[in-house]
C-alpha cells in the first residue's frame, strides 16, 4: 500500500523531537530548505543515537554528541552540506532508526516534535537538554558522549559545542569567543560587586542588632537585680510586697 508523504508525516511527526540552535539557525531558511543540524530528544531506554545509525540512513554525519540523563536522552548532530536534508525526509529516517532499533519518541514542554537549525531564534542554548550536555561536557561526566568524523572535541575548533566548553586557553579562543567571555566577566565582576555591598551591609546590620541586644541584656540585667534587692529588702524589713513602693 501506498501512502502520501503528507499522511506518513503526520504518522510520524511525534516520534522524535528537534530543537532549534542559536549559532546553527540559518536567517530566513524556510522548513522546507535542507538543513544540517538536529538536535534530537528521545527516551532514555533505547540506545543512544550514533553515526552507524545516522549512515545506515543515507545521512553523513559530521558529528554527534549524545547525553543521558534518567528519563530522556539528547543527541546533537550536524550532517554534512552534502547530506543536508529536508524536514519531511528527515523525519522519515528518524523514524526508520526508531523503528529498527527500539528508540521511543519523547517530548520536552515548550517544544515543537520536529525542528531543525532553520527553525525559529530562541536557540537550542535555552533548552535543558543542550544545557545538560554542555554541563556534562566540561565536566568530563560518563553521561556525555561524542564522535567526530575529523579531529576531536578538544581540538576541533569548528565542532558545535566549542564555544561552550570551559577549559580553552584564552590565546585559542576566536574573537567572538573572547567578547563573549569578556561580556560575562563584566557581568560576573558587576555581580561580585553587588554582593561585596550588600554582605557589607549586612555586617553594618548584624552590628546595629548586636548593640541592641547588648543593650536589652544590660536592661535585663539591671532589672534582675532591681528584683533581688526587692526581696531583700522585704525579707529585712517583713513588710508585704504589695505595700512597698520603689523610688529610682
Amino acid at each position: 500500500m501506498v501512502h502520501s508523504d503528507k499522511k506518513t508525516e503526520q504518522e510520524t511527526l511525534s516520534f522524535f523531537v528537534f530543537v532549534k540552535g542559536v549559532n546553527l539557525v540559518v536567517a530566513g531558511m524556510s522548513e522546507d530548505n535542507p538543513q544540517q543540524v538536529w538536535f534530537i530528544t528521545y527516551g532514555a531506554s533505547g540506545p543512544d543515537i550514533s553515526s552507524e545509525m545516522l549512515k545506515a540512513e543515507f545521512l553523513r554525519p559530521e558529528e554527534c554528541y549524545t547525553v543521558r540523563s534518567r528519563e530522556l536522552k539528547y543527541t546533537l548532530v550536524r550532517l554534512s552540506r552534502q547530506s543536508r536534508v529536508r524536514h519531511a525526509t528527515m523525519v522519515k529516517r528518524m523514524h526508520s532508526i526508531g523503528s529498527k532499533h527500539g528508540i521511543i519518541e519523547n517530548q520536552v514542554f515548550g517544544y515543537e516534535p520536529l525542528l531543525g537549525n532553520a527553525n525559529g531564534s530562541d536557540g537550542i542554548e535555552s533548552h535543558p537538554g543542550f544545557m545538560l550536555m554542555t554541563e556534562h561536557m566540561n565536566n568530563a561526566s560518563e553521561h556525555f558522549a561524542w564522535w567526530m568524523n575529523i579531529g576531536n572535541i578538544q581540538t576541533n575548533k569548528s565542532g558545535l559545542l566549542w564555544r561552550y566548553r570551559n577549559d580553552i586557553a584564552p590565546e585559542n579562543m576566536p574573537q567572538s569567543m573572547l567578547i563573549e567571555k569578556a561580556k560575562d566577566n563584566y557581568k560576573n565582576i558587576g555581580l561580585a560587586q553587588k554582593l561585596t555591598k550588600e554582605r557589607e551591609d549586612l555586617q553594618v546590620s548584624n552590628q546595629l542588632l548586636q548593640d541592641e541586644v547588648e543593650k536589652l541584656k544590660k536592661r535585663v540585667s539591671r532589672q534582675h537585680e532591681i528584683i533581688c534587692e526587692y526581696r531583700e529588702f522585704v525579707e529585712e524589713n517583713g513588710f508585704p510586697a504589695g505595700k512597698i513602693q520603689r523610688t529610682d
